[in-house]
């Protein structure tokens, strides 16, 4: 019974639709017109608030999101779509649990980690939750509870590239089998460059939470970095939500967030969602976990285009953080 329900929400999550409703701005409270429903040909229906795409069940939750109750002790990890969440949100509760690797491999990551915006586990079960309460979410920066502006509970943003976030972002909605979504990368392509992808654009999610990178709550990190030197990353999560690791526990966690045995993980690699019907069994939900792939889906045109266009809306010093080096490759590191 949960599965069906669970199945009927993330349709509408992912789908997207309609409804009426008012949004609040970000440091005031004051409210913000922009509201605007359209329909992709792809999609479905969709809501645009302030610029951003938001499915359906995102819209119609947003007056209960702004007013989610945020506790200091909170840590939410942020991310537009296919950005390395699921890597993150392991590392994060590795850290937190003091390695429990048994619960990390045998209780789902939805119900250790919740997704705040998605009807179940929900934030009523977020809400009672003991603290500290692992929260993951897609919402830009303007839209996260009004109290995270004030209680300044810790986020982990991670940023990706363009190119590699809009393949995967490709081959992840052609594997929901409630989109019908059989375009090929070039239709793709320009949504994503049009900002009309579930959370879009990908230059504003980005760049908002990058202008907020100082504050002493936010650990901004790249997809490219954690690619590059896991290790690193690692410790610095780890200092920064002040649990300090040695080499040997971080080679621990390093070792259990490679990408094949994520993959292989049975409480993270999302498979469940193949056996609700919601995803294409042919299709995985951990693809590749590399960098660079783009390379097999971009024509000359398209490069050019996103490059320029990433010139233009991303500040030249985050960009810097999401080139890859020719030694990064797939997550596979120890």
């Amino acid at each position: 019974m949960i599965d069906k329900v669970a199945k009927l929400i993330c349709v509408s999550v992912v789908a997207g639709g309609s409804a009426t409703l008012l949004i609040w701005n970000k440091k005031t409270g004051s409210h913000l017109k922009g509201i605007h429903r359209y329909r992709d040909p792809s999609l479905g229906e969709m809501v645009s608030v302030n610029g951003c795409a938001l499915p359906k069940q995102v819209y119609d939750s947003v007056g209960k999101i702004k007013a989610f109750p945020v506790r200091e002790s909170d840590i939410f990890v942020a991310t537009f779509p296919k950005s390395g969440t699921t890597w993150v949100q392991e590392i994060v509760y590795l850290i937190e649990s003091d390695l429990d690797f048994q619960t990390a491999k045998s209780t789902r990551i939805d119900d250790r980690f919740p997704f705040l915006e998605f009807p179940c586990p929900g934030m009523k079960t977020i809400g009672k939750s003991a603290s500290p309460r692992f929260i993951k979410t897609h919402l830009p920066w303007q839209l996260l509870p009004d109290e995270v502006y004030t209680k300044k509970p810790k986020i982990i943003y991670v940023a990706r590239n363009a190119k590699d976030v809009s393949v995967s972002y490709y081959h992840f909605c052609r594997t929901l089998t409630f989109l019908n979504f059989d375009g090929d990368f070039t239709e793709f392509f320009r949504m994503f460059v049009d900002g009309t992808v579930s959370y879009g654009p990908w230059r504003d999610h980005i760049t908002d939470y990058w202008e907020a990178r100082n504050e002493a709550n936010i650990l901004y990190l790249t997809y490219e970095e954690l690619q590059q030197d896991v290790h690193s990353v690692i410790g610095k999560i780890a200092d920064f939500l002040g649990k300090p690791l040695n080499d040997e526990r971080i080679k621990l966690i390093a070792f259990h967030c490679r990408f094949d045995n994520m993959k292989r993980n049975t409480a993270i690699n999302y498979n469940w969602l193949k056996e609700m019907g919601i995803a294409s069994k042919e299709s995985p939900f951990m693809r590749k976990g590399i960098t660079g792939d783009w390379k097999n889906y971009y024509s000359k045109e398209m490069f050019d285009e996103i490059e320029d266009y990433v010139d233009k809306y991303v500040p030249a010093d985050l960009n810097r953080r999401m080139v890859v080096s020719t030694a990064a490759g797939r997550n596979d590191k120890t």
